[in-house]
């Protein structure tokens, strides 16, 4: 197929971006039209659709989604939209969260190019798809990713702390996150303007968090323990860095052990939980019943929920029912083998 127009999807985390701009630094002079859209993964559907409504007219298309898994609840939705979309574009997926491997196959027989690598990043996995090997800023890029991603808490880099932190304090507005994506583009790992922004976060950020945890993480905090496991459900907002909201409610409440951690977006309309887990768990089942998705210990789901209450009701019982599948299946087992 010779395709002269290329739409990228992209996730608008600091992974996300990156990749895009791997992916722009590689076909920008290729193609007639290169956009970007970086989404929150409950948008992925809708973002899908739109991209369908206009280039379903149009037979040379590139569609290519980063950093995005499908959520349950949209799963078969978005294979609906994908079915169609396949018919008049190219779909280039990669992602590096855990797949159910029965919807990966299916949406592969689409013609979808779909490769899921867990112990890549997108950035990785986008450099390998375009082979820019010999591009220094890409390469670069790539290991600010990985340093972001995988090597947080002990990462030497000071920009992929500068950056996670900045992303998640700026992260409402679109217009820093285009800025964020041009300056990569560009192979430029950090600037002028992004130093005057890290300098004005320093300024506000410690304020910000220290009102934060007194007036609604800590009286807000729900902890509970199933089994052997401690759950703790507390409120986020977004543009606080969830490492140093797990680190104050780990201190807080002494907690060791076996944990995971609720966080909800936001406390005034519960919409989103982010979960956290000790190393020792596994948490895709308590994802997949939230309706999300992620990683083994790390992940996401939406809530639409009215209250807190009503999301401390919706969290205890996916909990409760992942549980319960759990034991189910080993009882399964156990009879087959007796």
């Amino acid at each position: 197929m010779s395709v002269s127009n290329y739409t990228i999807i992209s996730h608008l985390c600091l992974d996300g971006i990156i990749a895009s701009a791997i992916m722009v630094r590689k076909f920008s002079g290729e193609v007639a039209s290169i956009k970007v859209h970086l989404i929150g993964v409950s948008r992925l559907q809708h973002t899908l659709e739109r991209y369908y409504a206009s280039s379903r007219k149009e037979k040379e298309n590139k569609l290519i989604i980063l950093d995005l898994n499908p959520q349950y609840k949209q799963k078969e939705k978005i294979f609906g939209v994908l079915e169609k979309i396949s018919e008049t574009s190219e779909v280039i997926w990669l992602d590096h969260h855990k797949w159910d491997q029965e919807y990966l196959e299916k949406i592969s027989k689409l013609g979808v190019k779909v490769e899921v690598n867990q112990k890549m990043t997108s950035a990785e996995l986008a450099l390998k798809y375009t082979s820019l090997y010999d591009d220094y800023h890409a390469l670069r890029l790539a290991k600010l990713s990985r340093e972001a991603e995988y090597k947080y808490e002990k990462t030497r880099d000071k920009y992929a702390l500068k950056w996670r932190k900045l992303l998640k304090w700026y992260g409402k507005d679109p217009n820093f996150r285009r800025e964020v994506l041009n300056l990569f583009i560009q192979g430029r790992i950090w600037s002028k303007w992004a130093e005057e922004k890290y300098r004005l976060f320093e300024e506000e950020y410690p304020k910000q968090l220290e009102k934060f945890l007194k007036s609604k993480l800590y009286p807000y905090t729900h902890i509970e323990t199933v089994n052997d496991t401690t759950l703790v459900i507390a409120p986020i907002e977004d543009k606080f860095d969830i490492k140093d909201i797990c680190e104050a409610l780990l201190n807080k409440f002494k907690i060791e052990g076996k944990h995971i951690i609720f966080l909800v977006k936001t406390l005034e309309r519960p919409r989103y939980v982010s979960l956290r887990a000790s190393r020792n768990l596994e948490i895709t089942n308590i994802l997949k019943m939230l309706g999300g998705g992620g990683r083994r210990t790390s992940g996401g789901a939406p809530l639409r929920t009215k209250t807190y209450q009503e999301a401390l009701v919706r969290i205890l019982q996916a909990v409760k029912e992942s549980i319960k599948e759990q034991c189910e299946v080993k009882n399964k087992a156990g009879n087959h083998k007796g």
